[in-house]
């Protein structure tokens, strides 16, 4: 079955192209086009759309003001943020605000459609630009950096990487936190991604040099 989207950009010639190319595929149907926070809502709620390309910036405010709303209107619709901002202020507000994935707006078109993809999938996703960014701030000497890139995490994942770090395996951590092998799977690949390491060696030493920041989920 296609994956329905919703595309939600001011900008007419961006919405054009993103619609002319992706509506080419048969792996994707744009089900509407909207440029203002209160039609993208309503469009949400009548299509309950798979994903919506999500312009930080829309014609009449910011489109993470109506994050709340979608998920109310359309929970299993997964928010992708397309913006033209690389500025990790702007990247850790849209994922507080609850995107699941980030790409700018020179992203290439198979990026967008990997991260169509793995958003969703149920896999976070940051372009690359948003990678090097990040991947900036966890080797930067800087404690105010390395706190930042810590608080990328959510607490659910803070829990599972701090568990990890303690020699835990998947299986013993979905037990212990009720959730399934997959569910923890999911969660380590995100863990990854948002502080741009490869190997647990890496996780290991990235908590063990700031076991401060990982207080809250400590035993």
């Amino acid at each position: 079955m296609a994956i329905s989207i919703l595309i939600a950009e001011d900008h007419v010639l961006i919405a054009e192209m993103w619609n002319a190319v992706l509506g080419r595929s048969k792996d994707y149907k744009i089900v509407a086009k909207t440029s203002s926070k209160g039609d993208t809502v309503a469009e949400a709620t009548l299509h309950k759309p798979d994903v919506i390309l999500l312009d930080i910036v829309l014609s009449d405010g910011s489109g993470l003001d109506i994050i709340p709303q979608i998920k109310q209107v359309s929970p299993q619709t997964k928010l992708l943020a397309v913006s033209a901002h690389t500025d990790f202020p702007t990247v850790k507000q849209a994922f507080a605000a609850g995107v699941f994935g980030y790409i700018t707006k020179t992203s290439p078109l198979n990026e967008m459609m990997a991260a169509i993809n793995d958003v969703v999938a149920g896999r976070s996703y940051r372009c690359r630009e948003v990678q090097e960014l990040i991947s900036g701030i966890f080797f930067s000497d800087s404690s105010e950096n390395v706190e930042a890139a810590t608080k990328y995490l959510t607490k659910k994942e803070k829990k599972v990487a701090y568990l990890f770090y303690k020699g835990m395996s998947a299986r013993e951590i979905a037990d212990q936190l009720d959730l399934s092998s997959k569910t923890i799977d999911t969660h380590r690949y995100n863990i990854y991604q948002k502080l741009q390491i490869k190997k647990s060696v890496q996780l290991i030493k990235y908590i063990d040099a700031n076991q401060h920041l990982f207080t809250e989920v400590m035993d």
